[in-house]
């Protein structure tokens, strides 16, 4: 799994180990690099003490040289020749024993030979310097064998010296390198703190303001817009499901609402045209109920009419015979009056009838 997708907590573990496993890992190298430096130090260190140790040998080498002078010029016991040369005898031993170098040690022990030769050509020279020709022959063997010891200890002198630059050399290079080594290391860690710093800040940051972004969006209204991030593991992909089924959520009351509406308008149709219809069958029903008013009004116009007809043929009639008969008269202008009266409702009532007619 890419650690992308690793839950921010993880991500933060996860820089946070790989950082401290670095500056471990510079502990270690710093922790190697100073061992390897105090066995350098210890070597050198090593290489002084044999030094001093020559040096030490060398300083008895000439004391004993020069007690055998002072014995030859003066005469006298020879117990201080052989303390100095026990002393001398005692710093080869010591010598020999600290070198670890095969060819050292035998150098070493070529330098005790010789100390015992020295011993023996005191001895021969005490035996013989009464002889000016065999004391003279015996000190040169003496200078010899002095010498022999004498360049022995330079030589193993110089030896160590440079072995001894040659570790200050070593320790320095191996200083400078090691501390090159540190600045490189700790720069590349602190390059890489500060990548792993910025890579998990903006794998939060970023998908945090996607998130802002679409939540502010939603927020406004718009429902179109793609919610990033749902396939992510980590806390924002969490939010981003959250974020998506807030959406779907918000579509799905948008729908309710535009279904509402239109069934809104559906009802309000449904209303208006109960209404047209109702007013509809009302007109029909008035205009029915005119037309038979109207047709009553005509029928009863003309019944009047020909009432009016007969009356006046009656009157006609009647005045051939008034003299036969006034009641007949008078009922005769009685019905002609009722029949003007019935004219004149029947009138009224078409005009009110027209009237009702106009106001549906």
């Amino acid at each position: 799994m890419s650690a992308l997708h690793l839950r921010i907590s993880a991500r933060i573990f996860l820089g946070f180990g790989l950082i401290l496993a670095i500056l471990i890992g510079l502990i270690l190298f710093a922790e190697t690099s100073s061992q390897s430096m105090m066995s350098v130090q210890r070597e050198y260190m090593r290489r002084t003490d044999q030094s001093e140790v020559l040096l030490e040998a060398k300083s008895f080498l000439i004391e004993t040289r020069r007690a055998v002078t002072l014995f030859l010029l003066k005469g006298g016991a020879i117990t201080e020749i052989d303390a100095a040369l026990t002393l001398l005898r005692g710093q080869f031993s010591q010598s020999r024993d600290s070198f670890r170098r095969q060819e050292r040690k035998d150098r070493v022990s070529k330098a005790l030979t010789a100390l015992v030769d020295y011993r023996k050509g005191l001895d021969y020279l005490v035996k013989v310097r009464e002889d000016s020709v065999e004391a003279a022959k015996a000190l040169e063997i003496l200078r010899a064998a002095g010498q022999d010891i004498q360049d022995q200890i330079t030589s193993l002198t110089t030896d160590l010296s440079a072995d001894m630059a040659r570790s200050a050399e070593t320790m320095k290079a191996t200083s400078e390198e090691n501390e090159r080594i540190l600045k490189i290391v700790g720069l590349c860690a602190v390059l890489f703190g500060v990548g792993v710093a910025f890579t998990i800040g903006r794998g939060i940051t970023l998908p945090i303001k996607g998130m802002t972004f679409v939540m502010g969006k939603l927020a406004g209204g718009d429902l179109t817009v793609t919610v990033p991030n749902r396939d992510k593991t980590d806390e924002i992909g969490q939010m981003a499901r959250a974020v998506e089924v807030f959406k779907e959520n918000a579509i799905k009351v948008e729908a309710m609402r535009a279904d509402q509406a239109k069934a809104e308008e559906r009802a309000a149709a449904e209303r208006k045209k109960a209404m047209l219809d109702m007013a509809d069958r009302f007109e029909a029903s008035v205009m029915g109920v005119v037309k038979n008013v109207s047709a009553q009004a005509t029928e009863m116009q003309a019944t009047a009419r020909s009432m009016s007809e007969i009356a006046q043929q009656t009157s006609s009639q009647a005045t051939a015979v008034a003299a036969a008969s006034n009641e007949a008269t008078t009922n005769v202008e009685t019905v002609a009056s009722a029949t003007e009266e019935l004219s004149a409702s029947t009138g009224e009532i078409g005009s009110r009838v027209t009237e009702a007619a106009r106001v549906s």
